[in-house]
C-alpha cells in the first residue's frame, strides 16, 4: 500500500482541555458531502494559525458503520464485541462521525469546535458533546495519577500510526500506513462505592501508589496490569468530563492495529475461568462506546 500522510494530531501530547463532537449524518447527498470534506484540512489549518500558541489539535474520524457508505476503501472498519460471558456490558453506540479538538486554551477549543460544527451543519447534527479537562496533576476521578503523556513523541507515533517518524519504512504489519483507529468510551465511576474502600484496597485495585503513581505489587490482577497488557499498541488519552452534575470520564484510544481494541476490551471485561476482569470495572459502567476510522490527510482530497 502506498504511504499516505496521516492526521498527525492523533499523536499530539495530552493537553489541558478537550472537546469531542459526536455527529450523525442527516444528509443522503453523499457525493456533495465528500466534496465538502475535501476542504476540511484547510479549515483546520486556518484554525491552527489563528491559535498558533494554544497547541490546538483536531482529529476527524468516521464511524465504523458509516465508513463503508462514505467511501469505497480497502481499509477495514473496526468492530468491537463484548465477550459473551462478561458481567460488564459495553454498548455498541451509533456514531457516524467524531471530531476531537484539544488545546491548552478552553476558548480555542470552544471556538474551533463551534466553527467546525457550523461548517458541517448542512450535512450533520450533533448527537453529543464530550467536554473534558486535565484534572489536577493528571489524575482520574478515583484520585489516582493517570498520565499517558509519559509516552515520548516516538512512542506515540508507534502506537497510533504503527511506525516511528525516525524510521517510517519500518511499519507494523497490521498498520494501514497513514490511517489509524480510534475508540471513544464514556465511563461512569461509582465514586460513592469507591470511597467506601480503604486506601489499601483502592491501591490493590489500581496497582499503583496513589501519591506518585508508581507501580505497586498486588496479590491479584490490577487495573494497571490490565492496561499494561496492550500498552505497546494503544495510545491512551483519558480525561474526566467537565460536569458537576454527572461524574464521568472519557477514554480516547488510538491504535494502528484495529484488533488491539478488542484485546483491550476482552481484558477489561472478561469474567471467564481463563481470565479475570479488570477489578476497576466493579466501579465503572460504560454509557457510550464507539470505534472509528481516522483517515489519512490524502483521503480528504481523494474521497
Amino acid at each position: 500500500m502506498q504511504r499516505e500522510k496521516p492526521q498527525q494530531d492523533v499523536c499530539a501530547a495530552p493537553s489541558i482541555h478537550r472537546q469531542i463532537l459526536v455527529l450523525d449524518v442527516i444528509s443522503d447527498d453523499v457525493a456533495n458531502f465528500r466534496l465538502h470534506l475535501k476542504k476540511f484540512p484547510d479549515l483546520v489549518q486556518q484554525l491552527k494559525s489563528r491559535f498558533s500558541e494554544a497547541q490546538l489539535s483536531v482529529v476527524f474520524a468516521v464511524g465504523h458503520r458509516y465508513w463503508g457508505i462514505l467511501c469505497d476503501s480497502e481499509i477495514p472498519a473496526p468492530t468491537l464485541e463484548v465477550p459473551e460471558h462478561s458481567e460488564y456490558p459495553f454498548p455498541s453506540s451509533h456514531a457516524d462521525l467524531a471530531i476531537v479538538v484539544k488545546s491548552d486554551r478552553p476558548d480555542a477549543c470552544y471556538f474551533a469546535a463551534q466553527v467546525l460544527l457550523q461548517w458541517l451543519a448542512a450535512y450533520t447534527q450533533m448527537q453529543r458533546e464530550l467536554q473534558s479537562f486535565r484534572y489536577l496533576d493528571g489524575r482520574n476521578l478515583f484520585g489516582f495519577i493517570d498520565i499517558p503523556e509519559k509516552d515520548s513523541a516516538v512512542s506515540r507515533y508507534q502506537k497510533a500510526l504503527g511506525y516511528s517518524p525516525q524510521n517510517p519504512e519500518q511499519t507494523l504489519q497490521e498498520a494501514h500506513v497513514g490511517y489509524t483507529y480510534m475508540w471513544i468510551a464514556q465511563m461512569m465511576p461509582d465514586l460513592k462505592r469507591w470511597e467506601l474502600l480503604s486506601s489499601e484496597v483502592q491501591r490493590e485495585v489500581m496497582g499503583i501508589d496513589k501519591l506518585n503513581g508508581a507501580p505497586w505489587p498486588t496479590s491479584s490482577q490490577s487495573h494497571h496490569e490490565v492496561l499494561s497488557q496492550h500498552s505497546d499498541l494503544i495510545l491512551r488519552d483519558p480525561m474526566p468530563m467537565f460536569s458537576m452534575r454527572t461524574s464521568a470520564e472519557v477514554w480516547v484510544d488510538y491504535s494502528a492495529d484495529a484488533q488491539s481494541f478488542q484485546a483491550r476490551l476482552n481484558a477489561l471485561t472478561s469474567s471467564t475461568s481463563q481470565a479475570e476482569a479488570d477489578p476497576l470495572m466493579d466501579y465503572l459502567s460504560c454509557t457510550f462506546s464507539s470505534v472509528f476510522v481516522v483517515p489519512s490527510l490524502d483521503w480528504f482530497s481523494a474521497v
